[in-house]
């Protein structure tokens, strides 16, 4: 069911699908809810999925000003207008930022947390230096130019081209505003190590063998930092490990759901 989460911050746009526990899909930068439709037929029925798009993304919004924190209170808000006590929160790149804010601002909200193609460190100088430009070049060439520059290094080079073009296509119309937004969000977000080496709840992390923007070792590496962790990495993948190997991406999430209540889920 299409919704709309209305606030004194703005309008932000979510699916809710299903009922049972309840697991919110947070996707990357660039990208909207539509990130996530290729696995959803393999997870389980039992399950309410609340799958927004950003503020700034997709359907919702930009607003001048957000930080990954108000990215988080609009989630946590999300599952207040659904009724939601605590879901599992599984967040993909700039998805994962925001998950982890919420374990930071309300961890008891969260029964567990997935990082997918994310990590839990602040930006580094450098990483902060090629943010910069990259919001020059939106603000300079528009947010099309940017897209298409940006989305092919996401991918794998096993990766079929026309998988691609399709993510890019499929990405018309996103705003600038809302790039340049996320952006300065994520360049001046706050290291959250302590926070996964503090949750209680079980966490699951994918990586993706050929991830040039989050590669492996930094990916997998962080596993040592919660008490329990499940990691999972994508050999054929890049960063778009949903689009570029969906089924392994599905198992993962599913395996990951078994661990955390097994017996409950029955598998498609």
């Amino acid at each position: 069911m299409d919704k709309y989460l209305h606030s004194e911050q703005g309008e932000m746009y979510y699916r809710s699908i299903g009922n049972g526990q309840c697991v919110v899909l947070l996707h990357g930068f660039c990208e909207y809810s539509h990130i996530w439709d290729p696995i959803l037929m393999q997870l389980p029925d039992e399950l309410q999925l609340l799958i927004p798009d950003l503020p700034g993304f997709g359907r919702s919004p930009a607003r001048e000003q957000i930080t990954i924190e108000e990215y988080a209170a609009d989630m946590l808000a999300m599952m207040d207008a659904e009724g939601v006590d605590n879901a599992v929160v599984i967040g993909h790149s700039m998805g994962g930022y925001i998950a982890i804010a919420m374990a930071a601002a309300a961890p008891d909200r969260l029964n567990g947390l997935g990082l997918v193609h994310s990590h839990v460190y602040a930006d580094s100088q450098a990483t902060k230096v090629t943010r910069e430009k990259a919001i020059r070049v939106i603000e300079e060439k528009g947010a099309e130019f940017y897209i298409r520059q940006f989305i092919p290094g996401l991918f794998s080079a096993k990766t079929d081209r026309m998988i691609v073009r399709a993510d890019i296509a499929s990405l018309e119309g996103q705003s600038a505003a809302g790039l340049i937004a996320g952006h300065t969000a994520m360049l001046q977000r706050k290291d959250h190590s302590d926070v996964l080496r503090q949750l209680k709840i079980p966490v699951m992390i994918i990586a993706g063998a050929d991830d040039l923007i989050m590669p492996v070792d930094i990916i997998a590496g962080q596993a040592a930092l919660p008490a329990i962790c499940m990691v999972k990495v994508l050999l054929s993948s890049g960063h778009m490990g949903m689009l570029e190997e969906p089924m392994a991406t599905a198992e993962a999430i599913n395996s990951y759901l078994q661990l955390l209540v097994p017996r409950q889920f029955t598998f498609n």
